[in-house]
């Protein structure tokens, strides 16, 4: 998690969300009037400042605290089963980069099987990234080999996306083994809504995301892996890899 090394450093919050915005907004060379004038009505406006009070709130200083309190553990309520498919989110739509510097549309790569989606924001979730993978290389994988692992990490400032994206991409995959490196992926964009859809607010702590072959989040952990994890997530992929092979 290379890219998280870069991350860290950077000024994490609301500008880079609201540059985002401003960039994406003007990248589009036609925009339909209707769309630029509901971006400045009221609500609009409300919706975004009440973000961006959210945003300031949770400053690095509280994430560190709760880390630190609970080893990041606390980031997610305790799953302890699957999600219902009724009750589960759809993994966001989003378009990254693997290490083989391919764009890669996220939902399409998850769609059809079921995969473990590892996510870090800063270089401080690196070493519970590292202990989700040796999870998977150990335990996951020699019972279930069709499980797919995807290691998703997230740059947000718009300095490291512009002119460092190259550098980053080619330190990440000097420390990734070649047979993973098209299956690491980095998001170079701001993340609050992407966040948001998951109900992620804590940038400090990791995150596995167990996925469905519809590309449902069906199960969801924080932090490093602890004994109690390790059971649950067995037993989920197991469920999963019985109902894929029955939709077959």
């Amino acid at each position: 998690m290379f890219a998280s090394r870069f991350a860290g450093s950077g000024v994490r919050g609301c500008v880079h969300s609201c540059a985002s915005s401003r960039l994406a907004l003007c990248s589009k060379p036609f925009v339909r009037w209707f769309s630029f004038r509901d971006f400045f009505t009221k609500e609009a406006k409300e919706a975004r400042t009440a973000r961006i009070k959210k945003e300031v709130s949770k400053s690095y200083f509280a994430d560190m605290k709760a880390v630190r309190q609970d080893g990041g553990k606390q980031a997610l309520p305790r799953f302890r089963s699957l999600i219902p498919s009724p009750q589960s989110r759809a993994f966001p739509a989003i378009m990254a980069v693997n290490l083989l510097d391919e764009n890669i549309d996220v939902s399409s790569q998850l769609t059809g099987r079921v995969s473990l989606v590892l996510l870090g924001f800063r270089a401080f979730a690196t070493p519970m990234i590292q202990q989700w993978q040796q999870l998977v290389q150990t335990q996951l994988l020699p019972v279930h080999p069709t499980l797919q692992v995807l290691e998703l990490s997230v740059v947000e400032s718009a300095l490291f996306r512009s002119f460092l994206r190259s550098s980053i991409l080619s330190g990440m995959r000097k420390s990734t083994p070649e047979e993973r490196q098209r299956n690491v992926l980095v998001l170079f964009s701001a993340s609050a809504d992407f966040r948001e859809q998951l109900g992620i607010e804590n940038l400090l702590t990791a995150y596995a995301l167990l996925v469905d072959e519809h590309g449902a989040v069906r199960w969801m952990a924080s932090g490093a892996p602890d004994v109690e994890d390790q059971g649950i997530l067995k037993e989920c992929v197991a469920q999963l890899a019985i109902q894929s092979k029955q939709h077959q």
